[in-house]
């Protein structure tokens, strides 16, 4: 009974696998064919999207991210962080992960060990694609320059925290007691720290 909930979950992991693909490859296409017909019309609409996230980052221009998107890069990036976003487990009220995480000496712990109750830019960091924990490390130490004021650890090689938090390419969360109290959205549209903020603030 078990092995044949398993394959039903899997057939209809695989089904979903697929509607996203063809959902997201018609996208690209569309996308990619009025960039090509109507550039400046996109440019609005695209620069419009991005102004509605409240997203304010001077470094970055159109010039630097616009023509990145509707890429076959950007496709596959896109198609993965869906497609990973099917293991997310991380629900609103419910018991929350507890995932493995690296911290920086390398040591392994638990995303619960850290509660307390209190697809490429120009023009950006350019770190490759991980190949392991080091590389992964060496890019946490990297972020530690720019001196955050919170603990820093990293997800480990098998990608566990990303897929049950459906954490790609970035989503903001407060745990408390071991309970999901925040989900924001997903980044970069989604990602919104002034809500962090107002909940943080209402939990004092």
């Amino acid at each position: 009974m078990e092995m044949s909930v398993r394959l039903i979950r899997r057939a209809g992991r695989c089904v979903h696998k697929s509607l996203i693909f063809c959902s997201l490859f018609l996208y690209v296409v569309v996308g990619k064919t009025l960039m090509l017909l109507a550039p400046h019309t996109m440019e609005t609409l695209l620069k419009s999207r991005f102004e509605m996230t409240g997203a304010h980052v001077p470094k970055f221009q159109y010039e630097d991210w616009g023509p990145t998107v509707f890429t076959f890069k950007f496709l596959w990036s896109v198609l993965q962080i869906m497609w990973l976003r099917l293991e997310d487990e991380a629900f609103l009220g419910k018991t929350a992960p507890n995932t493995p995480v690296v911290d920086l000496n390398g040591e392994l712990h638990h995303i619960w060990d850290y509660l307390r109750d209190g697809w490429a830019l120009k023009n950006n960091i350019s770190i490759k694609k991980h190949q392991n924990i080091q590389d992964r490390l060496s890019a946490a130490k990297r972020l530690m320059e720019e001196l955050p004021s919170c603990p820093v650890v990293v997800d480990t090689m098998q990608n566990l925290c990303s897929a049950k938090y459906a954490a790609l390419p970035e989503r903001l969360y407060i745990l408390q007691e071991g309970k999901v109290i925040y989900k924001g959205n997903m980044g970069p549209w989604g990602y919104k720290p002034e809500e962090v903020r107002g909940v943080l603030e209402k939990t004092k």
